[in-house]
Order: structure tokens, then C-alpha cells, then sequence
């Protein structure tokens, strides 16, 4: 039996509760006669603010971990999936069959690379990579065939390199997306013929291409529309936002939402910058007054539109929602 990128996650100082978690998964194993993967198995500590700097551990038993996930890295031949362990800044450990696992600053889960910090550094160095082959495809792919295919190519084989993901990942700094950016223009570069130094600005919108930050704010907004209009199948989802609409009379009090951070890690948060987003279209009259009653063919139409008119090539919507 084989169950890839399965993962046990804790929050909180309950070390208690985790260990018994631990060994209720021992148990099963034991009862199932079913084996565990060390090797292909990893700990992650999600260590934010001060607490990054009190965690030094540098491996931990499977039980008696306290607040940690674990969360598969590859699957095993002797049948169970493996874990990697999310926890704070606690470096007690316990035993499982006397295995212990090592602390990992990265990890692959579900296809997304995180890191200790949730910088997503690793992940952008991850895409670069892939983009960095795609380049060279597109190097010889281009004496064959016509620009229109070139760009089809770009749509099915690049841009969801880019884009799965990209509200997880997206939720970070401008310069730790800016080499995805980089190798971006290169391959529109090398699509068009153009020189080294020559700015493709230009073309990005001539084939109707965003940039990676032009694709956060893009998958963004459409989150936060189907949040307003409870299109999430997660209830938590449809209660993120909350939007009241103006009223025909005068008042003190401001219909826009708001979300107030307290922690410098909060500013690249889905809600933080979702909230900024839809404050901007807001203020510049980009949504109708249903915007909190559409059906899917009206969602699709609003942000196709908005996609076209407001958020491709927008360099000062991209400044604003990524603070630079």
C-alpha cells in the first residue's frame, strides 16, 4: 500500500496530545504490519518570528515530537507513506522502534517546496530551474515553428510551471519572485527573437502574458471574489472576506475591509494583501455593485475583463500590493 504526501500536523504547546498521535500511528503499524520509511522521511520546523532562532536540533525521533507534521517525500516499497514533522521551536523527542528522523530546512509537500521561514526561496530557486530547461527547448523549437505555436507552447508547458501554486508561494517578498521574473523575459526573449538586453515589456502585453506578480494578483482576486460569493467548498474560505456594501447615506464609518497585522510576516498574507487588492478596485470603480451575487458566468466574465483591462502590464498595481 502506498499513500504519498501524507502528513500529521500540530499547532500549539501541546506535546501531549502530538506524542499520543505518534504512537497511536506506531500502533497501527504495528497492527497492520506495515513498515515506515525513515529515509524518505524529513521533519520541518515552522519557526516564525522570535522563535526561529530558539530551535537547534538537528534530528528527532518519530514519537514524543512536539508540535510537528509529517509529511511524505516519496513512497516506500514496503508500503506506508511517510511523514514530515511541522513544528515550532521544541526539540524534545521520544522513539518510535528507536528510528529518528532528521530536521529538514526544506521540505516538498504537494508539490510546493517550503522552508523553516515560509520564505519559499527554496521553491522560487525550484522554478527557475524548470524554466531554465524550458528555455532551451524553446531555443531550438523556434526555428521550426510559427510564433502562434511558440505561444500555445508557453501557455501549456510554461505558464503552469509558474502558476501551480502561486497563492501559496506567491505570499512572500517582490525580490524572492524576481528570478522567476528574470527567466521569464528570457524565454519571451528567445520566443521573439529579440536581444539580450532588449525590454520585452512591450511584448508581455502585445500576447497578452503576465508576469508572476501580475499572475499572484490575478489568481488572487479571484479568490477573494469567490470567498465574497461563497464559491469555496471550505466554509473557512467563504468567511475570510467580509464585505459590506456603502450606504446611500453619509456615516463615519468605512465599508471597506480591513485587516490589521500585527507581525511583519502578516503584510504577505492571503487575507493582508487580499483585503489591499480589493480596497485598490474598489477605489478605482473595477467591480459592479453585485459583486457579492454573481454566478459563474458572471465571475468569469469580471475577471477575464479585469485580467485584460486593469491587471495586465499594471507595474503600479503590482507595486502597491508587493509594497516596493
Amino acid at each position: 500500500m502506498f499513500a504519498d504526501d501524507s502528513n500529521i500536523t500540530s499547532i500549539g504547546c501541546y506535546p501531549d496530545v502530538l506524542n499520543q498521535d505518534l504512537k497511536n500511528i506506531e500502533d497501527w503499524l504495528k497492527i497492520n504490519k506495515l513498515s515506515l520509511n525513515i529515509a524518505k522521511t524529513c521533519q520541518l520546523k515552522i519557526c516564525l518570528g522570535k522563535c526561529a532562532s530558539k530551535s537547534n536540533s538537528n534530528s528527532v525521533t518519530v514519537s514524543n515530537c512536539v508540535r510537528e507534521c509529517a509529511s511524505n517525500t516519496g513512497s516506500d516499497q514496503d508500503g506506508l507513506t511517510n511523514c514530515t514533522c511541522l513544528c515550532n521551536n521544541s526539540s524534545e523527542v521520544g522513539n518510535l522502534n528507536s528510528k529518528s528522523i532528521n530536521v529538514s530546512r526544506t521540505c516538498k509537500y504537494l508539490g510546493i517546496h517550503l522552508d523553516d521561514k515560509l520564505f519559499f526561496i527554496s521553491h522560487a530557486q525550484h522554478i527557475k530551474e524548470k524554466l531554465g530547461k524550458q528555455c532551451g527547448i524553446m531555443s531550438k523549437l523556434r526555428y521550426y515553428v510559427p510564433p502562434k505555436i511558440l505561444l500555445e507552447y508557453y501557455k501549456s508547458n510554461i505558464k503552469p510551471l509558474i502558476q501551480y501554486g502561486i497563492l501559496v508561494y506567491g505570499c512572500t517578498n517582490y525580490s524572492t519572485l524576481e528570478p522567476i521574473l528574470i527567466m521569464q523575459k528570457k524565454i519571451i526573449r528567445i520566443m521573439t527573437f529579440a536581444k539580450w538586453r532588449e525590454s520585452v515589456n512591450v511584448t508581455f502585453e502585445k500576447y497578452k502574458i503576465l508576469t508572476v506578480y501580475e499572475l499572484y494578483i490575478y489568481e488572487l482576486l479571484k479568490f477573494v471574489i469567490r470567498s465574497l460569493n461563497k464559491m469555496h467548498e471550505d466554509e473557512y474560505l467563504n468567511e475570510l472576506f467580509a464585505y459590506e456594501p456603502p450606504s446611500k447615506y453619509a456615516t463615519r464609518r468605512s465599508t471597506k475591509p480591513n485587516f490589521k497585522h500585527k507581525k511583519k510576516f502578516e503584510r504577505t498574507s492571503i487575507k493582508f494583501r487580499g483585503v489591499k487588492l480589493f480596497n485598490v478596485f474598489m477605489d478605482n470603480s473595477h467591480f459592479p455593485t453585485n459583486i457579492q451575487n454573481l454566478d459563474n458566468s458572471g465571475f468569469y466574465n469580471l475577471v477575464h475583463t479585469l485580467r485584460e483591462t486593469y491587471i495586465l502590464s499594471n507595474l503600479e498595481l503590482v507595486r502597491k500590493i508587493f509594497d516596493k
